[in-house]
């Protein structure tokens, strides 16, 4: 457990003790597991949270936690919603690095009480280092496939504030991303690259021990391919993304704290096409624009009654503005605004438990307003043995893709979608003792309008399904501490998605998911050996009109951490990832044959095996 100094960092903590399940992946785990960014180490580290990256590091990825679709997460970069509000399956994580992250934090189960929409299934807050931590740290590393990666941060403190500047570097020629009969002639760059530059600046200031302000900002321009199977001989996103926050957190007295925070999200995109033809060369998009503006202002405090039951109320405001060039999407504009309160039990009033009750208001403009219910608890029968529940509404709004996309070539949008709505319920308990901790727990959603594609004559249009979606299942994890220098962990997630009156699972869900790791952490003389592996279940998706199952892998990584000097401050890390060098799909897409446009289904193909080997000093 992280315990934040301000009310916002301790939210996340908070939310946990009332009920929801709540796990934290530390720094020391992600820079032991050698990830380059932050999907690697989601897709080997967080549990319950199935990620496989289409072509490797720095890509798009399919996400579920506890069974969810990709546009029932999400995401947070410091508290911050990065959810791509254009495309709610494009996830934000193609371009955050692993070396700025400090941890990454995982709620689960319907978080639309504080988050607002699309945290139907959870929310992932990806935070970055802080500026008080006074650590510096320089790092190079070097990769078998011709990559090269360079981070480094540096800061100060002093009795009134702390400041933080930080720089990453990720670059690649990459892998090929198919096999080599799912490429056709005319696709002449067979390989999928990135080149990642993240930079920016987090600093704080007290103007008393009550008071202090924190501001951030951070810009990533990146050059990531897109790969393609036929016709590609140069397909490039060429993307400039800028993140920045304000905030001020206050402490009026022992009993009332508040924060306020505004925050401004802008994605810009250009995006380069160039086909091999016939005739030559073809431009078929010369950066051609698509992005986003995201920006809003966040305002909560919490109240200490002194009765044994804490209040927290708060008020966000969301606007959004973004278009496609690419997908004929016209500039698209939403205001939404939210107000919300929980009212809360502590100790005082239940010594061995917990219960919360809260709502939110939600306000766009024009139609569709939304109210969200939230109740959860928390019971310790002793010592060891704990149990809890949380249960609530939950809605979804639609993207700018599914309103309104103009795509020739696959699917169109629909101005008139309702929101999604629905209902869902987290049981469980935990048993934990010096020795280990057991949990298991038990979920479902249901799921109102859902928004999906439909086939209709040559083309596909997004339309609110009119039959009710049930999402159900079942996580258990265990944590060992065999002895002093070796943990266990292992987590499984089983996971049920269907229509009202059909057997087949939703695309894209995949029925069972394991993740194991076994570590060896021996801090006397500064070794540290991790063996992870992810182990994928049948997943489904739909080309062609036919109905096609893949998945049904297993990953495993292998890293080795050692420390040079007797103070710990100089490191080696060297990683091995897909130690078998298993060939699996990640995902599976659909493209048509040089010789007569005959359609055919090609498989995306996940990292094959690679070794990187890192160097960093800390100072």
């Amino acid at each position: 457990m992280v315990s934040g100094q301000s009310l916002e960092e301790s939210l996340p903590q908070k939310i946990s003790q009332y009920g929801s399940e709540f796990s934290v992946i530390n720094s020391v785990a992600i820079r032991a597991s050698g990830a380059q960014d932050v999907a690697k180490a989601l897709q080997m580290l967080a549990p319950g949270l199935f990620i496989a990256p289409k072509n490797g590091a720095f890509d798009y990825v399919d996400a579920s936690l506890q069974g969810s679709r990709p546009q029932g997460i999400l995401w947070l970069l410091d508290g911050v919603r990065i959810n791509n509000r254009l495309y709610a399956t494009t996830s934000p994580l193609d371009s955050i690095p692993a070396a700025i992250v400090e941890r990454i934090e995982i709620l689960k189960g319907g978080q639309s009480l504080f988050y607002g929409t699309q945290a139907v299934a959870g929310v992932v807050n990806i935070v970055t280092h802080s500026a008080r931590s006074g650590e510096n740290e320089v790092s190079i590393g070097a990769q078998s496939d011709g990559g090269r990666s360079h981070s480094g941060r540096i800061g100060g403190v002093n009795d009134n504030g702390s400041y933080l500047l930080f720089a990453a570097t990720d670059r690649s020629n990459g892998f090929k991303p198919y096999k080599n009969k799912d490429f056709e002639a005319s696709s002449t760059d067979r390989k999928r690259g990135y080149n990642v530059t993240t930079m920016g600046a987090k600093a704080d200031y007290a103007f008393s021990d009550q008071l202090v302000l924190t501001a951030f900002y951070q810009q990533n321009k990146s050059e990531l391919d897109y790969a393609r199977p036929t016709d590609n001989f140069l397909t490039e996103n060429q993307r400039t993304e800028d993140l920045a926050y304000l905030k001020l957190d206050g402490r009026i007295s022992d009993d009332v704290r508040l924060f306020v925070k505004g925050y401004y999200h802008e994605w810009d995109t250009r995006y380069l096409r160039i086909y091999n033809a016939a005739a030559g060369i073809e431009l078929k998009s010369n950066y051609d624009y698509w992005g986003y503006v995201d920006k809003g202002l966040n305002v909560m405090a919490e109240v200490n009654t002194g009765a044994g039951v804490d209040v927290r109320f708060g008020y966000d405001q969301q606007n959004f503005s973004g278009s496609d060039d690419v997908l004929k999407i016209g500039r698209q504009t939403e205001k939404v605004q939210a107000v919300f309160a929980q009212v809360s039990s502590n100790n005082r009033l239940f010594e061995d438990g917990v219960l919360s009750l809260g709502g939110r208001y939600n306000k766009p403009e024009g139609e569709g307003d939304k109210f969200v219910g939230h109740f959860s608890g928390s019971y310790n029968l002793n010592e060891q043995l704990s149990f809890h529940t949380s249960l609530g509404t939950r809605f979804r709004l639609p993207t700018a893709y599914e309103l309104y996309a103009i795509d020739s070539c696959c699917t169109q949008g629909n101005s008139d979608l309702e929101p999604e709505t629905g209902k869902n319920i987290n049981l469980g308990g935990e048993f934990s003792n010096d020795a280990l901790q057991a949990s298991l727990s038990v979920f479902a959603r249901e799921v109102d309008n859902l928004i999906k594609a439909e086939t209709q004559g040559d083309s596909r249009v997004f339309a609110n399904s009119d039959d009710q979606v049930s999402f159900k299942g079942a996580e258990a994890n265990l944590h060992l501490h065999l002895t002093d220098e070796f943990t266990f962990n292992a987590n499984h997630v089983y996971s049920r998605a269907v229509e009202k009156g059909e057997t087949k699972q939703i695309n894209l869900i995949p029925l069972n998911n394991t993740k194991l790791s076994l570590i060896y952490d021996a801090l006397e003389n500064g070794l540290r050996v991790s063996v992870n592996a992810n182990r994928v279940g049948s997943l489904w998706d739909e080309k062609n009109s036919r109905r096609i199952n893949y998945g049904n892998y297993t990953l495993v990584d292998l890293s080795i951490q050692k420390t040079l000097d007797e103070e710990q401050k100089q490191t080696v890390t060297l990683s091995l990832e897909n130690l078998t060098d298993q060939q699996y799909a990640s995902g599976i897409g659909s493209a048509k044959r040089d010789g007569d446009d005959s359609p055919y289904v090609y498989e995306d193909l996940g990292t094959p095996f690679a070794t990187k080997l890192s160097y960093s000093h800390r100072f």
